[in-house]
């Protein structure tokens, strides 16, 4: 018996036990780019799935910087200043539920660079990469909680003339932590390029009894 539940925690542990992550450096001329690579998870062919869509979408943001660069009548002195560089940061990985975030900036000419941020929850398990209603109870009241978050942080920042903030949806884009759900917009989708890429911050435990069931999103 003891020998049984030794082998069923060790079981459940391993399950829930947190991928590894680690990278591979693309430094080509001027680009510096950071490819996150995952191993460790509880399916192989989960693992080889996610890999595969984190790098196409680095490679998409090469590949979309060599052809914005690639206008031989660009004198060379100007061409010499463009640069692209991406990097990621893991936000959470517990019991299977892992979500990563890859951001970046380049510079092209013109007036200024550009930055983006790609973010995917996913269950590692099954390889499910989640929208953000699909994290919660469909009756439960998570949108307007979020939305009134959302607006109070439009106005502590002093960012009602210039943010046009729509609501969430289906494809709004966040990432989870321990602590927080985070909701970020693109470049000039919601405000003009001087606010940035803005972020806005709910914490999970003003949501903790909204998830889906079985959702292992727990704050500290």
């Amino acid at each position: 018996v003891v020998l049984s539940a030794m082998l069923f925690a060790s079981a459940v542990s391993a399950a829930e036990a947190p991928v590894q992550v680690k990278h591979k450096e693309v430094k080509e001329g001027q680009i510096d780019a950071f490819i996150p690579i995952i191993s460790g998870s509880p399916s192989k062919s989960v693992e080889n799935k996610v890999n595969e869509m984190l790098a196409s979408s680095v490679q998409k943001t090469i590949d979309e910087f060599k052809l914005a660069t690639n206008d031989k009548s660009v004198p060379e002195e100007k061409r010499l200043q463009n640069m692209f560089f991406s990097n990621y940061t893991v936000k959470y990985n517990k019991y299977n539920l892992f979500s990563i975030v890859t951001f970046g900036a380049n510079y092209t000419g013109g007036a200024h660079g550009m930055r983006w941020k790609h973010s995917w929850t996913l269950d590692m398990a099954s390889g499910k990469v989640y929208t953000l209603p699909e994290l919660f109870n469909p009756i439960s009241n998570y949108k307007n909680v979020i939305n009134d978050a959302i607006n109070r942080q439009i106005k502590e920042n002093d960012w009602e003339r210039d943010v046009k903030f729509p609501g969430i949806d289906d494809k709004t884009n966040f990432y989870i932590t321990e602590e927080m759900l985070v909701v970020y917009y693109p470049l000039y989708e919601i405000a003009p390029y001087s606010t940035g890429l803005p972020e806005f911050y709910i914490p999970v435990r003003m949501l903790q009894d909204m998830f889906a069931k079985g959702m292992k999103i727990q704050s500290l």
